[in-house]
C-alpha cells in the first residue's frame, strides 16, 4: 500500500519559509550585525561610506566625520593649525635648568 502525497502550492510556501527561517536563525549573528544602527558594520553606513569615498576621493571617507568637519569649520580649522609640523627655522635651543643644547620642548 503505497502513499501519494500531492505536492501543492502551500506546502512548497511552507517549505521555503521553514527553511529560509532555518538559514536566518543560522545566520542571526551577521544579519543582527548588518542592522544593527549602532553598528560600524551595518548596510547602511558602509553603503553610505562607499558612496562617499567614491565621491570625494577618501579611501576613510565616513559620513559622520564629513559632517562634523562641515558644520565645525572653526573647530577643524583649530585642529589643522595644531597638527601641523613646526617649521625648521622656528626651533629654538632649551635653555631651561639642567639642560643646554638643541631639542624640542
Amino acid at each position: 500500500m503505497g502513499v501519494k502525497v500531492k505536492v501543492d502550492g502551500l506546502m512548497v510556501l511552507t517549505a521555503a519559509a521553514i527553511g529560509g527561517g532555518l538559514f536566518l536563525y543560522a545566520k542571526r549573528g551577521a544579519i543582527g550585525q548588518a542592522l544593527n544602527p549602532t553598528s560600524d558594520q551595518n548596510i547602511a553606513y558602509k553603503g553610505v561610506n562607499a558612496v562617499g569615498s567614491t565621491v570625494t576621493g577618501e579611501d576613510d571617507f565616513s559620513l559622520g566625520v564629513w559632517l562634523y568637519e562641515k558644520t565645525h569649520p572653526e573647530q577643524m580649522a583649530a585642529e589643522k593649525e595644531l597638527f601641523q609640523p613646526t617649521p625648521v627655522d622656528d626651533i629654538q635651543p632649551y635653555t631651561g635648568s639642567n639642560y643646554s643644547g638643541w631639542g624640542a620642548m
